[in-house]
């Protein structure tokens, strides 16, 4: 049986999520704040978590903390920064056995959400502010996961090829923010944000595990009550059409390059077309049966890997290819080729009936994952349309030829960004 939520609303910009199952041993949990991603606050707002971990006014040590969650029967808990299309998300995830499987049954969920609030609304405050060590030493810490990016060379170019696709759109700004707003960044100034915030962030609760829906919503309204709330709204992700194709390149001390290419489409998740687009990316590059990876790959050996992946929200899809930088051209031409040949209807229908099996069972299978299914479901709450798997699993697998073809038209590609090695004679000329 396919996870579902019952949602309810306990407070201003405050929903709590319960999914009643009996299938998983621990209850999972996790807290969003969603905030606009732009410029002035995105640093600030990924510095925020790492902080707010470390301590709060309960227990203001990570010492103190680990012994608290050893305490709860070894639970688990850790903070991360996400963006969806060009919302900001600060999450707070947290897993606690289910008590029925402990000698007594202490009530473990009371105590986890007790524990991610105190972390969240509760923070160690000295002298009016955020420790000033922890900020230095998080800092440095968000500092060096910036700067390791390079090292991911995959990634890298991807992020790279979003800042030139995206540069008038804040969507291209990175959900770790930028390293260039780290040295300025005060104590002060992260309050501030935080202040904004705790008031002002749409906060979604979920739970998934076999408890009770109405009793864990009021356990949450209990628990949860933030004085003078006062939700901002998010804006909508914005939406571009393709222009002249930009190519841009970046020299980097690579082995292997790598070439990325960004579309834009006119179809998204809200779309009544997102299952086609779905069966389309599937066609075109996202498993090792799709296009780019039998022809580019296996069929020609122009790439190490091939595949694509769709940014939905956004309505973006991007192409990423590990190459020889001696083989840009012919890559690009033979990518560029398979897109050409989706738009044609030229794929046949074992082609597209695996694609609709690759996606059928990877939703079917993600149903084993606590954390996928939140993630899915936010990702419906961010887009404003419901979109239970059984449906979705309905509607790919009843996507034609037709719809796949009328999907790829709507999708145009809008920039090329190629990191070569240093030695590489061959590229696409300046950034235009």
């Amino acid at each position: 049986m396919l996870m579902t939520f019952a949602t309810h609303e306990v407070g201003p910009g405050f929903r709590v999520h319960v999914c009643q199952s009996a299938k998983f041993k621990t209850i999972r949990l996790k807290m969003l704040w969603r905030w606009p991603l732009s410029a002035t606050s995105a640093t600030k707002v990924a510095l925020l978590p790492l902080v707010l971990r470390r301590g709060c006014r309960t227990w203001p040590t990570s010492r103190k903390i680990a012994v608290q969650l050893e305490q709860m029967y070894g639970s688990g808990f850790d903070v991360d920064i996400a963006k969806i299309g060009e919302t900001h998300l600060v999450e707070w995830d947290m897993e606690t056995p289910d008590p029925s499987y402990i000698n007594g049954r202490p009530d473990l969920l009371t105590q986890a959400l007790t524990f991610m609030r105190d972390i969240a609304f509760d923070p160690l405050l000295q002298e009016g502010g955020f420790s000033a060590d922890y900020v230095a030493t998080e800092r440095t810490n968000l500092r060096h996961r910036l700067e390791g990016l390079i090292n991911d060379k995959p990634r890298y170019a991807i992020h790279r090829l979003y800042e030139v696709m995206c540069a008038q759109e804040s969507f291209a700004i990175g959900r770790n923010g930028r390293l260039e707003d780290l040295p300025e960044l005060t104590a002060q100034e992260l309050l501030d944000e935080y202040n904004q915030l705790r008031v002002g962030a749409p906060c979604d609760l979920y739970v998934v595990g076999d408890v009770n829906a109405e009793q864990t919503a009021e356990l949450a309204a209990a628990l949860f009550t933030v004085a003078d709330r006062k939700p901002v709204a998010i804006p909508p992700a914005t939406r571009k059409k393709a222009g002249e194709v930009r190519y841009a390149e970046e020299v980097a001390d690579v082995n292997q390059a790598v070439l990325t290419m960004g579309l834009r489409s006119n179809v998204g998740y809200a779309s009544p077309a997102y299952p086609a687009l779905l069966v389309y990316n599937g066609v075109l590059g996202a498993y090792p049966h799709s296009k780019l990876f039998v022809n580019v790959r296996e069929k020609n050996s122009l790439a190490y890997f091939a595949s694509s992946r769709l940014e939905s929200t956004k309505g973006l899809q991007y192409i990423v290819a590990g190459i020889d930088s001696s083989k840009y051209q012919s890559a690009l031409d033979l990518i560029e080729a398979q897109i050409a040949a989706v738009k044609a209807g030229d794929f046949t229908t074992a082609e597209l009936v695996a694609a609709q099996k690759s996606i059928t069972t990877g939703l079917l299978s993600m149903q084993d994952d606590a954390e996928y299914i939140i993630d899915a479901h936010m990702l419906g709450q961010i887009n404003g349309v419901e979109r239970p798997p059984d449906a979705v699993i309905a509607a790919v697998q009843a996507v034609q030829p037709a719809d796949v073809v009328a999907v790829a038209n709507e999708t145009e590609l809008d920039t090329v960004f190629f990191l070569k090695g240093a030695a590489s004679k061959d590229g696409v000329g300046h950034e235009n």
